[in-house]
Order: structure tokens, then sequence, then C-alpha cells
């Protein structure tokens, strides 16, 4: 017997992955509903503060005060709850769900983005790190825009599995990309 694959958007069933793939990518592009999200509640602010700082803090990290470490780079953290994400991102108008794939994503681009990703996070200055030497006035940031070219940040979050022998582990990861 084969497996059946129904859109949690619309109902229709589908007898492959790729054509429920395919029919999401075609009909569904821009989904911003999220058929469980009523499941997933609301994040305590415990959890908000704890995964922004998180977030922030490994951000600082890869930001490289060397120049020849400049370009598109991608920052990931495991175990980021699903609800979290939601909660953080399902206002904004670039907020997408893909059902069949448990994704979600949220671009920002350009200083605008920049400033609203300081307000969901509660920190202005999410996107800069200054040099530990008080002596270098060098200051390292994420690239949101340069003179009238803007520059897209892409938050993402996917369901992944991790298969042991006799167990399964299902885990959120958060992906951010940026310049």
């Amino acid at each position: 017997m084969s497996e059946i694959f129904q859109c949690q958007i619309c109902s229709k069933a589908f007898r492959s992955k790729s054509s429920i793939s395919k029919h999401e990518r075609q009909l569904h592009p821009n989904n911003r509903i999220v058929p469980h999200g009523f499941l997933l509640g609301i994040a305590s602010q415990e959890d908000f503060e704890k995964y922004r700082s998180a977030f922030i803090f490994k951000l600082k990290k890869t930001l490289s005060f060397d120049i020849k470490k400049t370009g598109q780079k991608t920052i990931f953290i495991e175990t980021f709850p699903e609800r979290l994400f939601v909660n953080f991102f399902c206002e904004e108008q670039t907020f997408r769900y893909k059902s069949y794939s448990k994704m979600y994503s949220c671009t920002f681009s350009g200083w605008d983005g920049c400033k609203k990703i300081g307000e969901i996070l509660d920190k202005t200055d999410w996107y800069n790190r200054r040099h530990p030497d008080p002596n270098l006035l060098t200051t390292s940031y994420v690239l949101m825009q340069e003179q009238e070219i803007k520059y897209e940040v892409v938050f993402g979050w996917k369901l992944k599995n991790y298969i042991d022998t006799d167990e399964t582990l299902h885990v959120g990861n958060l992906s951010f990309k940026y310049q």
C-alpha cells in the first residue's frame, strides 16, 4: 500500500513526496498559515531571553575582523523550539511556512529590516561587534545595506531527525544566513 501525502493547507492528497512538494511551490509559495499553530502555544519570557541571548552570542562570535573572511555566512542553533520561531516571526510580512517539509523562513533586508530585527530581539546593536582591544576602533557587522544596495538576511527553522538504531530524535534547528 502506498503512502498518501496530504497538503495541510488545502487538504488535497498526493501519492508522492515530489508531487506534494511541487504543489506547495506552485499553489502555496507564500503561505503564512501554520495549521498546527494553536498547538504550539506562547513561548515564555524566559525562553525568549535564553534563545535571544544564545543567538546574539553566537552571531557576534562569527563576526570577524579579518577582511578575508567576508561574504555569506550561516550560523545554526540546534534544539531551537518551533513555538519560539513562530512567536518571533509570524507577524512579519516575509514569514513563510512550508507545511510538507516543516520549514519556516523569514527574510529581512536593508536598514528597515535591521531595525525590525532589533525590535524583535529587543537589542538595537544586535548586528555589530566592537573589537575587544579598546585601542582599535574596529567594528564588525552584519551587512544589511551599503549605500543604495540592500542585502537580505534569512532566518530559517527546520525539523531535523536524528536516527539511532532504535530511536529517533526530532529537534528544530534555527539557521541565520547573512553577509
